[in-house]
């Protein structure tokens, strides 16, 4: 008989089978549980596997169909009015399935962290490999302008302890006989490396492979182990895997011509993501703050923490199209004023949505109203928690001059 199973409140887990034994000759369609007052539907109750959601990673059947079901989950979680009228208290949470979605977010980050970088350390190596390739001729050009200026110095007279030719652009920085016989000296002492580094080649100590290897797993090195060795400069050291996005937009900057400062931009987008960390750690834990509402509603902590598993779909997607733009911009330049641009205002916007998230599923999923002023009161809060705990550890660390 259906009354020897417990049949319980989707959300406070109230026993329903005191309702369940009044019936005598019909069952009820739709009911309201006396104890939170949340209204549902028999069905769902009674038989609920008829009503699981069959795209969300939860409750796929078979191994295949779980693996698309982490694409489905993904992609319905971009609209989280309809993820969260179509997944309901009704369903039973199934962590280890959730855990595995989550272990399909971290292999996505994984993978398209490593084009990501394998396509930045190849860019960068050919830029350095271009270096190279011109520096003979940039010698040649530097040989040849020397020549010239140390005939210019050759050729220079005075009069009176002045220069004769005062429009001369020598004129502008040489004003005695002194300066221009020691400045002469000193170009003829660089003179003969000069000469003797025309027709030497640069070499680069750093293969493909080991450069983005290095990229790949050491990416926060300061200190790379591939060299470059320069016939009048010596050995000089490969860009280290912590600088090779510094030159790689560097580089695009001053290719495109681009105004926007790629420094403060990047900053721009770790803040954006870390508030977004932020809201997502401390919003569920606020929920101990709510007993007018979530006790009164009686929502249970598992249906929070559903929520707060979810929500992590954020800043993940957030930092898939941040390794994304980089990847765009080693591969065409020119894009580099709309990448920055496009990805400072996603960033920005990764609290909002993490506040948006919170709002449609306090409304929708857990039925506790005022869902859309709930979910940004949290986040006020989360944000002086966070920047009183910064306040903290300052002055604890640093000491009372660390906040001046």
């Amino acid at each position: 008989m259906l009354s020897d199973a417990k049949v319980s409140c989707p959300r406070c887990g109230y026993d329903q089978r005191g309702v369940m034994a009044q019936w005598t000759e019909s069952c009820a369609l739709e009911g309201r549980c006396a104890e939170c007052g949340l209204d549902y539907r028999w069905a769902e109750l009674l038989v609920p596997e008829k009503f699981e959601p069959l795209w969300c990673v939860e409750f796929a059947r078979g191994w295949w169909k779980v693996l698309c079901s982490c694409f489905g989950t993904l992609m319905r979680a971009l609209w989280p009015w309809g993820f969260w009228k179509r997944l309901t208290m009704a369903h039973a949470v199934r962590w280890r399935r959730i855990v595995l979605f989550w272990a399909f977010l971290l292999l996505m980050l994984s993978v398209c962290f490593v084009i990501e970088q394998a396509a930045v350390a190849v860019r960068v190596r050919t830029l350095i490999e271009a270096e190279t390739a011109n520096h003979g001729i940039i010698l040649r050009s530097q040989l040849a302008q020397t020549t010239q200026y140390i005939a210019d110095l050759e050729a220079m007279t005075f009069e009176n302890g002045e220069p004769a030719e005062t429009d001369s652009y020598i004129a502008n920085f040489i004003t005695t006989e002194q300066q221009r016989d020691d400045e002469l000296a000193n170009v003829r002492l660089r003179l003969p490396a000069l000469q003797a580094a025309q027709g030497q080649i640069p070499t680069m100590q750093q293969p493909v492979w080991r450069a983005i290897a290095e990229a790949v797993f050491t990416p926060w090195r300061s200190r790379s182990f591939g060299s470059i060795r320069w016939p009048m400069f010596g050995v000089r050291q490969y860009p280290a895997p912590a600088d090779l996005h510094s030159v790689l937009l560097m580089d695009a900057m001053m290719l495109t011509g681009s105004t926007v400062n790629p420094g403060p931009t990047m900053d721009v987008v770790r803040s954006g993501i870390v508030m977004g960390i932020i809201l997502i750690v401390l919003i569920p834990i606020e929920f101990v703050l709510l007993p007018m509402s979530r006790r009164k509603a009686k929502v249970q902590w598992r249906h929070v923490w559903r929520v707060a598993a979810y929500s992590v779909i954020i800043p993940a997607l957030v930092v898939v199209l941040g390794l994304l733009a980089l990847l765009s911009i080693a591969i065409v330049p020119s894009v580099q004023d709309h990448v920055l641009r496009f990805g400072s205002i996603v960033a920005l916007l990764t609290g909002v949505l993490v506040v948006l998230w919170w709002a449609v599923a306090i409304g929708r999923y857990m039925k506790i109203p005022r869902g859309w002023i709930i979910a940004p009161l949290f986040a006020v809060v989360a944000i002086l928690i966070a920047w009183a705990a910064l306040f903290w550890g300052m002055q604890a660390f640093f000491g009372p001059l660390a906040t001046l």
